[in-house]
């Protein structure tokens, strides 16, 4: 029996009744002793030569592999719910398939897997910024398509990743973001102040100040506050989680599962401020329990619909919107109040360390990159601190650069 490196050339004709040169290698043994042979097609004896000793270098290094004739939109859907469905959560898996279909499969999805080459990656990048996709679009597709594309390699299909031979797209100086600037120590202030008696009264104050996310606040029950010790334990989200079907529809269901990270479990202090708005809230639920009447389901939810029902982040979001509008303030995402809540409590003078825990971020470094440099004081104090120090005769106070401009005239 022919063994591993062994290989023939041998002649075959093509469909047009043209001769053509075949190169077979034996490349392993399956389980039953079959030889595992890879193939190639040659035009010419002196090519087919060439050819042979080029698949023999590959298989001692190591880089030749079987021929497969599996597409990229068969092998990625494979792996998303054969592989990552082991190891990450619904949501995040119907993300992945999402950026799939949205981005990855109108380009490559029934081109074979190992056709697809660097130069092909490289070209649709650019495709997608030329037709307008975000930078954070283009990147997102990039990195599901190389995990795609690693689990290959792992698994002996492919013999490099052509993904990381290309590189991420870098966000353009101009290109807008959904990130917004924060609210002012008097914007929060103001916001709070509306906001006393509405629905989002209790929300606003959980959001701004306790840092805790959309899906974290809405998730809440009853059951995991104590107010005789005054504290509040984050265990669990609420979050609108998709799932694809075979024929790439997809359905969103409300669910009540695990938070973002493990280091998102937290146990919050609660002064006077939540919990009056604690108190304002139940007598809003008490109200619209009475409206409801006999519709009403009864939870242990902190925050339901008009029927005692879980909120809908999305039409929350909306209604949010919405209020603030109505109440003339500066429109950010819900997010942005955890923006909002960081940069403060930074500026207040809390210890990092103290924010990156209370925010439930898994690092510090998260922390420190992410809302430090919105923090003037921070700035401030190195500066005006190395000054001090390297000249301690001529202590440097802060100057506005009007009061020097008053000065030259």
């Amino acid at each position: 029996m022919p063994g591993i490196g062994n290989g023939c050339i041998f002649t075959t004709s093509n469909k047009s009744g043209k001769t053509i040169w075949q190169v077979e290698v034996t490349v392993d043994y399956g389980p039953n002793g079959k030889r595992i042979r890879t193939r190639r097609t040659a035009h010419s004896l002196a090519a087919a030569k060439k050819l042979h000793r080029k698949l023999l270098a590959e298989l001692y290094a190591g880089d030749l592999k079987t021929k497969s004739a599996e597409t990229l939109m068969d092998y990625s859907l494979w792996w998303v719910r054969n592989v990552k469905s082991l190891q990450v959560r619904q949501s995040t898996l119907s993300d992945y398939e999402d950026r799939l279909r949205r981005c990855v499969f109108p380009h490559f999805g029934n081109r074979r897997l190992e056709d697809i080459q660097s130069r092909d990656i490289q070209n649709w990048l650019s495709l997608l910024r030329s037709s307008g996709s975000a930078t954070a679009t283009i990147n997102g597709a990039r990195q599901v398509l190389g995990a795609v594309f690693s689990h290959a390699v792992k698994s002996g299909v492919l013999a490099k990743n052509q993904v990381l031979l290309t590189d991420r797209v870098r966000r353009l100086s101009d290109e807008k973001t959904q990130l917004q600037e924060p609210w002012n120590l008097e914007e929060a202030k103001n916001v709070l102040q509306q906001a006393v008696g509405s629905p989002y009264d209790l929300f606003l104050r959980l959001a701004l100040l306790l840092g805790a996310r959309r899906g974290e606040i809405l998730g809440l029950r009853w059951k995991d506050i104590d107010f005789t010790e005054g504290f509040l334990k984050i265990n669990v989200s609420l979050r609108e989680v998709r799932t694809i079907r075979e024929d790439g529809s997809g359905k969103t269901a409300l669910v009540i599962g695990e938070t973002k990270t493990r280091n998102s479990r937290r146990k919050l202090a609660i002064g006077n401020e939540v919990l009056l708005a604690f108190q304002r809230h139940r007598d809003l639920i008490a109200a619209t329990k009475t409206a409801a009447g006999n519709r009403w389901a009864e939870t242990d939810q902190v925050f339901v619909n008009s029927i005692g029902g879980l909120v809908h982040p999305g039409n929350f979001s909306r209604g949010f919107k919405q209020f603030l509008q109505e109440a003339d303030c500066r429109v950010i995402r819900i997010h942005d109040m955890r923006h909002t809540a960081a940069v403060l409590s930074l500026a207040s003078g809390v210890r990092l360390e103290a924010v990156s825990q209370g925010l439930g971020h898994s690092r510090i470094d998260i922390t420190k990159n992410v809302y430090a440099p919105y923090v003037q004081p921070l700035i401030t104090e190195f500066s005006i601190g190395l000054s001090n120090y390297l000249a301690p005769n001529q202590q440097v106070q802060v100057v506005r650069p009007s009061q020097i401009l008053e000065a030259a005239k």
